[in-house]
């Protein structure tokens, strides 16, 4: 929830002409991504034998993927901005191919669920980087406006992405929330499962719809 806010805003900040202040927004919501991960992170340590079967290095993986998925959200807020639909796709597509590119072998080789679950961070890492190491060549340099020309620089980021997560998260909380209610409560891991796979399946017909 808080990754779909974060390209929510990039989008809007990067479409208008002050492209300095969208960086600085950029890399407040770098910020704002690295501390989610953090917390993410050390919410599964602390809750590392109800939710992953008391694999601390889970707690690592967890919070790697919540970067990884950031560098994506980063890297597609800033090229819908400009309007740059193509690497846009590009890295959507990526993500999701390079993943299972990087998971057939592995799967296949070593065929352990924490295997897999180390790999998780590589797609996604590696398609939101790809927009970050050809940005230069699309010539998406800070403009220069005309003299005395001024903009109005965007709400701020901290406050958007404290509106729009606590609406958003109010619909995922069930899904998002409800397996860490239940670590809390010291419930078995199997328990942890049925209630995702369940809830899980139950939105089926949401997403479809």
């Amino acid at each position: 929830v808080p990754l779909i806010a974060v390209e929510t805003y990039l989008t809007r900040s990067f479409s208008g002409r002050d492209i300095a202040t969208a960086r600085w927004h950029q890399r407040v919501m770098g910020s704002w991504i690295l501390a989610i991960a953090l917390l993410i992170a050390a919410l599964v340590y602390v809750w590392r034998d109800q939710l992953v079967a008391g694999h601390g290095d889970l707690a690592v993986v967890a919070g790697l993927i919540v970067v990884a998925y950031g560098v994506v959200v980063l890297a597609r807020g800033e090229a819908a901005g400009h309007e740059q639909f193509r690497p846009y796709a590009i890295i959507t597509g990526a993500e999701s191919v390079l993943r299972l590119a990087i998971a057939v072998p592995v799967a296949l080789l070593v065929s352990t669920t924490r295997a897999l679950a180390w790999i998780l961070p590589i797609g996604p890492a590696l398609a939101g980087g790809w927009w970050y190491v050809t940005r230069a060549s699309r010539g998406l340099s800070t403009p220069i406006l005309p003299a005395g020309e001024t903009t109005t620089p965007p709400d701020s980021p901290t406050r958007f992405l404290a509106s729009t997560v606590i609406a958003n998260g109010a619909a995922q909380l069930l899904l998002a929330g409800g397996p860490l209610v239940l670590a809390a409560l010291q419930a078995p891991p199997r328990d942890v499962s049925v209630f995702f796979v369940t809830i899980t399946a139950a939105r089926i017909p949401i997403v479809l719809a």
